[in-house]
């Protein structure tokens, strides 16, 4: 669960406009409903004390308990606040698409970072082109008969001239192999 709010909620004017509670409350009382709203979004809930929630109000008490015989029947106590249940379900749906959004970026993330990614790709050519070598994890797929689960990579053996004994030249992505395989097919 989120410590911050989501900054909005979802506000349906055919739902408003058609809700048989909201229809029968005044302008004042639709005022103080959106408003507690608004608050009940941000605060998960509203006090249920109503002292509390008519200094939130900016009204007297008695002026809360006129308008709180229409206005109240849209909310529910939970513990020590009032929430209205409607939003608490969009709220819990909002929270559920949030925590499944943050897992698929961070299977995302791990698959990028396991060697699936053209990042690894280049940094594997760059290292074998300057002639060194690269362990790197394999994958069992069924058809290796190592039991190992990583290899050291290291450049073919390459016919240099003897002006040029010590520097080969770069190689190509198709000239890197090991255990009878390639690598390449492209960077990304």
């Amino acid at each position: 669960m989120s410590t911050k709010p989501p900054p909005a909620f979802q506000f349906y004017p055919a739902d408003w406009l058609s809700d048989a509670r909201v229809r029968e409350m005044t302008f004042e009382e639709k005022g103080v409903y959106i408003d507690l709203l608004s608050h009940a979004w941000k605060e998960r809930g509203i006090p249920a004390d109503q002292k509390r929630l008519a200094k939130l109000l900016g009204l007297s008490p008695a002026k809360l308990a006129r308008l709180w015989a229409t206005v109240g029947r849209c909310w529910e106590e939970r513990g020590d606040v009032l929430v209205q249940p409607r939003m608490e379900r969009q709220r819990d749906e909002l929270e559920r698409h949030r925590e499944q959004a943050r897992e698929a970026g961070k299977r995302s993330a791990e698959k990028r970072r396991s060697g699936n990614g053209g990042a690894t790709a280049l940094a594997l050519l760059v290292a074998l082109s300057v002639g060194g070598s690269v362990d790197l994890p394999l994958e069992r797929n069924g058809n290796s008969s190592s039991s190992s689960s990583s290899s050291s990579l290291t450049p073919p053996a390459r016919p240099t001239s003897s002006r040029n004994a010590t520097v080969a030249p770069p190689l190509r992505a198709a000239e890197l192999a090991w255990s009878g395989g390639s690598v390449g097919g492209g960077i990304g």
